[in-house]
């Protein structure tokens, strides 16, 4: 895995990205250049996190490597535990909460239909990024099935790609309930990511000048608004130039990255929660300026989880248990 260095940087910065856009404080009012950063931000930073997790499950090959069970199990451990655990753990800290930022919260006319909701429709939990979790372990499920028709027919599966990526415009009128909508919103960019490593990618070589033009590109196209039609474009665009950025410079060599990676899962499950602290003691309760107020949020949501992930290693450590780390995904 060394040889991919620039893969899990990679994976390191879809993670950044997606903490800096949980950056901006909920129910305030942004300057333009704000807004719109946010708007092209939200546009591609998960797509783009979920292609690496595609790329990252095709050059492993762990469903070959420890069968089907085996896989899916590790995947539900990584995944599922922290976002049941951690659920049922802030549930009384979510509705003390949300009475200080403006979080949506499910109907709390029926605890059973709250308590259920809650767990069944990601979208609606106790942590608002949550969703991903239970969205990516369906998808790992789901791309099983691709897998192998890649393996056994690829030009059916090359038509099969086509349905995904006409998916991701249908999955606004699907249902939450087990990330249904989450899930055909993504499919795709995982399914493209896996694509992608079964070409020998790693082995391209990727020229700055042609990385850097990926980001010019999806700005053009986010801004010539084409019907829709440009959405995959922006992604693919980013990726290009995000990926282009890895290859061609030693980002991994660099403190942070180092001290990220292989743990982006759980900067990702214990960062909101922290940022969620973050915003409300510098936003509701000190009414600092929104640049400060996303500038602390973002580094909290990089440095709490780092301490916490130190923390739960050396107590593990003490206790000679792994336990702890199943919680919060380490």
């Amino acid at each position: 895995m060394n040889k991919l260095l620039w893969l899990t940087t990679s994976q390191t910065i879809g993670c950044i990205l997606v903490i800096w856009g949980h950056s901006y404080p909920f129910g305030v009012e942004f300057p333009d250049s704000l807004l719109w950063g946010k708007q092209f931000l939200y546009s591609f930073h998960m797509a783009f996190f979920v292609i690496i997790s595609g790329f990252l499950c095709g050059y492993s090959k762990g469903y070959n490597k420890y069968g089907v069970n085996i896989y899916l199990k590790n995947r539900a451990l990584k995944l599922l535990v922290p976002y049941f655990v951690i659920s049922l753990i802030g549930l009384f800290p979510k509705i003390v909460a949300a009475s200080y930022i403006n979080d949506a919260m499910p109907e709390q006319g029926n605890i059973c239909v709250f308590f259920i909701r809650t767990l069944l429709v990601p979208r609606d939990g106790i942590w608002g990024h949550f969703w991903f979790l239970p969205m990516l372990f369906g998808i790992q499920i789901i791309a099983l099935f691709f897998i192998r028709l890649y393996d056994r027919n690829k030009i059916v599966y090359s038509l099969s790609l086509g349905i995904l990526l006409g998916l991701t415009y249908l999955s606004p009128y699907m249902t939450g309930w087990f990330s249904v909508s989450d899930i055909c919103a993504f499919l795709f960019w995982y399914m493209f990511g896996f694509t992608i490593s079964q070409m020998n990618f790693q082995q391209w070589k990727l020229p700055l000048f042609y990385s850097i033009l990926g980001l010019p590109l999806a700005i053009m196209l986010y801004n010539y608004k084409l019907g829709g039609i440009e959405k995959p474009f922006i992604v693919i665009g980013m990726a290009i130039f995000l990926i282009g950025c890895c290859r061609n410079f030693p980002l991994e060599n660099m403190r942070l990255f180092k001290s990220m990676v292989g743990k982006t899962y759980a900067i990702y499950i214990l960062s909101w929660p922290a940022q969620a602290i973050v915003e409300i003691v510098t936003n509701k309760f000190l009414h600092w300026n929104v640049l400060v107020c996303m500038f602390f949020m973002f580094i909290a949501g990089i440095i709490v989880p780092l301490l916490i992930i130190r923390i739960v290693k050396f107590v593990e450590k003490y206790l000679k248990t792994n336990k702890l780390s199943l919680i919060i995904g380490a």
